[in-house]
């Protein structure tokens, strides 16, 4: 019993890590500066990363045999990721920043909602609406939307981006049986598969790595990357689909928060309402009025 009430906080707990740590990816990425091509930048992390998650899973013995069902979810899992952020990639280099992180974060919110109904049986609750409708408010206050009609391509690849990246997020709960280590093992191996094919396909230049600034912070992402994505992994293992997708939203709170205390940018009124609604949104579903609400259905 007391195992069952520690499940969301460790979920919880485990996502704000983890998105804490994805919010400073945006500082490593301006250092890389577009210096290192995308999918081989990708595969090279992939590989440090999955070197790591090897002697993990041998030390502590952590393999276990993989069903056929599982492992069809798993790869639609790394193809998802890889494209997600290939996705992402393009359309934050096309559309204006708030349009683009409006577009992401919305569809990641709205994919994850539809997963969690669609894949894991989760009912959508009218404290789930309230969440919903106040988290899409609240992004709509932070980020501006100006959708240039001869860019539509590009706001379907970033509601594709959003989409995989909610695919990503909760479907290493569909491995059960087997540890975070060994799922985020896989991942890493499927994924950085894919990223060298990419890279191949579309004739990247492959250079050799050195101990330059975007070298140094490609190494950076990859090192967070081992934590954030085990906790992913874990966060999802022990939240609900729906839960866990508002849970890294915090992920534009710490955001906004790094850019004011990095790059000393100013914090406007409205997105500090924003930011309110989103925290409102994340922590509504865990309180008692949750409970009421869902009652009276």
């Amino acid at each position: 019993m007391e195992q069952s009430k520690n499940r969301p906080i460790i979920g919880i707990s485990a996502l704000l890590i983890s998105t804490l740590l994805y919010s400073s990816w945006a500082i490593f990425s301006r250092l890389i500066n577009n210096e290192i091509p995308l999918y081989y930048q990708m595969g090279t992390r992939g590989i440090i990363a999955l070197i790591i998650f090897i002697i993990i899973v041998v030390l502590f013995k952590q393999w276990k045999p993989i069903r056929l069902n599982t492992a069809f979810w798993l790869i639609i899992r790394s193809i998802c990721g890889t494209f997600g952020f290939a996705a992402y990639y393009i359309g934050i280099n096309n559309l204006s920043i708030g349009t683009a992180y409006l577009l992401s974060y919305a569809m990641v919110l709205i994919g994850g909602y539809l997963i969690g109904e669609l894949f894991f049986h989760e009912r959508i609750t009218k404290i789930k609406l309230v969440s919903l409708g106040l988290a899409l408010l609240g992004l709509f206050l932070i980020y501006s939307i100006d959708i240039n009609p001869a860019k539509t391509i590009y706001v379907i690849i970033m509601l594709v981006s959003g989409l995989c990246t909610a695919i990503w997020n909760t479907f290493g709960n569909k491995a059960k049986n087997l540890s975070v280590a060994q799922i985020s093992l896989l991942d890493n191996a499927f994924g950085l598969i894919f990223a060298f094919i990419i890279s191949l396909v579309i004739h990247e230049t492959w250079i050799p790595p050195s101990l330059t600034t975007p070298w140094i912070a490609s190494a950076l992402i990859a090192t967070t990357g081992i934590i954030t994505s085990m906790l992913i992994v874990l966060g999802f293992k022990y939240l609900k689909a729906q839960i866990g997708s508002l849970v890294v939203l915090s992920e534009i709170l710490f955001a906004i928060i790094m850019g004011f205390l990095w790059y000393q940018e100013v914090i406007p009124v409205f997105t500090i309402i924003g930011g309110l609604l989103i925290l409102t949104a994340i922590i509504l579903p865990e309180t008692n009025i949750a409970n009421i609400l869902n009652k009276k259905k």
